[in-house]
């Protein structure tokens, strides 16, 4: 053997060039494996050395989203993704868009509180529920010798960072066809102010007390076996005040609107499911229901694809949006099947008419403060029901700056509803 050793060495020290294909072959081989090897090798230390963390939640990502947007300037971010918002409260000619720069797609480094982390933000393709393939993101955190604390604390301090920006504020959802994303955050709004819905005589106040007690009974309800859950019936006609209360109960307690749009292209399973992650102590608003069922039949209105025993079954659901409530308005309760407001998924109904003398003096008086004589001469010319709260409030809108014009637009209005009401007898 150590012949043959000494042979071998003797031929490479007297032979250059075969000496040197070997020593290239050798320097090939080295070069390869290191190639091969210390990406592994890499991807091994970053997997010990750091903790990882999805965010795959819809609602998680796009606070977290926001929050990065804040966390470092729009030259921070090499590759960045935009979104663009408005001041709602400046003029037509100052609104410029207020662009929100985040991380884009790819991966990041943060530098937070003296600890690093790298942000990767993935995009993946899935099959939607027509098997038609959608794009749905995600963040990936790493943080680097840290343990999971750090990314706790890191995400709790976003979603706090957040809530504090959207405090005071109602966020409206809209549900999404889509099946990979059940809701769409339409807007984040001023609460409606409770005072400024006008109702007859302790109608409002004596819903807000409603709500307000639900709101506090969890245990009782947890204790009674009792799916904590409460059900409104919002009918009248059009323009007075079914929506406009449901939106004043989301300013008095801070619940979020999740308003469902059973015409729109859904089927009984995207209802049932969207309405699981309806976060607890919410609203979920369902508007003209009527146009939708006519008792069990879909009305030639409707285009989507849930059924009635479909709409039963997602508001029946064990485990459906606890702790939330269910408002439900309609124009012509009478076309509604009996099961859909039995006790149980509807308690309470309330009838929103259209304006009595009183709301209209009430409603004058609302944009006229001070102006009582004027209220009370309304009152006196302006017919019980002849006039929707919508119509009352689109005059005094039309002559805001003169309580005597107003006065007499409505003096106007009702004569000429008169006239039609004598033609037509």
């Amino acid at each position: 053997m150590s012949e043959l050793v000494r042979a071998v060495t003797e031929l490479l020290g007297a032979n250059q060039f075969v000496s040197g294909g070997v020593a290239l072959m050798l320097m090939g081989t080295a070069a390869t494996t290191a190639y091969r090897t210390i990406p592994v090798t890499a991807r091994a230390i970053v997997r010990r050395c750091t903790t990882r963390v999805e965010v795959r939640d819809r609602e998680a990502f796009d606070w977290l989203a926001e929050w990065l947007a804040q966390a470092r300037p729009a030259t921070g971010w090499r590759r960045s993704s935009v979104s663009v918002s408005y001041d709602p409260t400046s003029t037509p000619e100052k609104r410029a868009p207020v662009l929100h720069f985040s991380p884009g797609r790819g991966k990041h480094l943060l530098r937070h509180r003296n600890h690093w982390v790298l942000i990767a933000r993935v995009a993946e393709s899935e099959p939607d529920g027509d098997s038609r393939p959608v794009m749905r993101e995600h963040f990936v955190l790493r943080a680097f010798g840290t343990g999971a604390g750090f990314l706790e604390e890191l995400l709790r301090e976003a979603a706090a960072v957040v809530e504090r920006e959207r405090r005071g504020k109602v966020g409206i959802y809209l549900m999404n066809p889509s099946r990979f994303r059940s809701w769409i955050a339409a807007d984040y709004r001023t609460g409606r102010d409770p005072a400024s819905v006008i109702l007859s005589e302790g109608v409002a106040e004596r819903i807000m007390d409603d709500v307000g007690e639900f709101l506090e009974s969890a245990h009782w309800y947890c204790d009674m076996g009792i799916p904590h859950r409460r059900g409104y019936l919002f009918h009248g006609p059009p323009g007075c005040g079914k929506t406009t209360m449901a939106q004043a109960i989301g300013a008095r307690f801070r619940m979020d609107i999740f308003m469902v749009n059973l015409g729109g292209k859904i089927d009984d399973t995207q209802l049932a499911t969207s309405l699981l992650t309806v976060r607890p102590g919410s609203i979920i608003l369902l508007e003209d229901v009527d146009a939708v069922f006519h008792e069990r039949v879909a009305t030639d209105q409707a285009s989507s694809f849930v059924t009635f025993s479909g709409l039963l079954n997602a508001l029946d659901g064990v485990a459906s949006f606890q702790g939330s409530v269910v408002v439900m308005t309609t124009n012509h309760p009478d076309r509604l099947d009996p099961a859909l407001i039995r006790p149980g998924r509807v308690d309470v109904i309330q009838y929103f008419p259209l304006a009595t003398p009183d709301l209209v003096a009430r409603l004058f008086l609302r944009f006229f403060p001070g102006e009582g004589a004027a209220a009370r001469r309304i009152s006196e010319v302006v017919p019980d029901g002849a006039f929707s709260m919508a119509k009352l409030q689109n005059i005094f809108l039309t002559h805001r700056h003169s309580a005597r014009e107003a006065e007499s637009a409505i003096e106007v209005a009702a004569a000429e509803n008169a006239k039609r009401l004598d033609l037509a007898s």
